[in-house]
């Protein structure tokens, strides 16, 4: 078993756990800044689109570090996916610039905007969530298995499956039943065990402190359903903002270890 650990994994952990708090005492005591940092071209939408580019170029400057060594084209792949995401966030600037909507696509868009994801926004919502128990529970049981890496990219670490896991409970009451958040949760129950038992503190109370704030964040949620705006999907918001702050934290820890790799490879051979 291995439990690999970053200083920028705790901080991404440390980051999701205080929006999340952040989020539910304002959906507690200010339920106006809730709505108002949830709407449209509002601060979760705008970070969202922020934390996508950023994503996408360190993503692209992963793949062009490691281009000799036949690693590059998913890296690239993977960072025109984050920068179509980042357009679709903000309907690729329609409002900014007055951009009339097509309209065929007018015709198929729910919200009668420049993009696709709207087309059929519950689908888009659907492998936003997928990603989030993938992400936690795939480099957890490969951590159990004693592997860091896979096909030679380093897996996201220990925090990044504890945050990973904790992104996927952010649901207003009622949303939380169709979702497959429980697959995280037991795979991190087996973690949290197993971090104990190597004597992997920081790892073990980590997995601890994200049980205990997802009871939190569901008991919140619940008591206070009545206070999400009922005109929009201000919980997918939030969880989508979460969710790529931890992708941008992993295309960091990936784009340092092709840096890494690179330097080394550069290094005259001794003697």
């Amino acid at each position: 078993m291995v439990f690999p650990e970053s200083r920028i994994s705790a901080g991404a952990l440390a980051g999701a756990a205080s929006i999340y708090l952040g989020f539910s005492l304002l959906l507690v005591f200010w339920k106006e800044g809730f709505e108002a940092a949830v709407d449209e071209d509002a601060f979760a939408e705008w970070a969202t689109c922020l934390a996508l580019f950023v994503t996408s170029g360190f993503l692209a400057a992963s793949g062009w570090a490691c281009r000799s060594k036949g690693q590059a084209w998913p890296l690239f792949l993977a960072s025109i996916a984050f920068f179509w995401a980042a357009g679709e966030e903000i309907s690729w600037g329609q409002r900014i610039f007055s951009i009339p909507t097509p309209e065929a696509l007018l015709a198929i868009n729910d919200q009668g905007e420049l993009n696709l994801h709207n087309v059929d926004k519950q689908f888009f919502d659907r492998v936003l969530e997928r990603a989030c128990v993938l992400l936690a529970v795939g480099p957890a049981l490969l951590h159990l298995a004693g592997r860091e890496r896979l096909f030679g990219y380093r897996l996201p670490d220990a925090y990044l499956v504890c945050a990973f896991t904790l992104a996927s409970i952010y649901y207003r009451a009622g949303h939380l039943k169709l979702q497959f958040y429980y697959l995280s949760f037991l795979v991190l129950a087996v973690y949290g065990v197993a971090a104990f038992v190597a004597r992997r503190w920081r790892v073990a109370w980590a997995s601890v402190g994200v049980f205990v704030l997802s009871f939190g964040l569901v008991a919140v949620n619940r008591a206070f359903r009545g206070s999400f705006p009922a005109h929009n999907n201000g919980d997918n918001e939030v969880r989508e903002l979460v969710f790529c702050l931890l992708c941008l934290a992993y295309a960091v820890i990936l784009w340092r270890d092709a840096v890494s790799s690179l330097n080394v490879s550069r290094r005259p051979a001794p003697g």
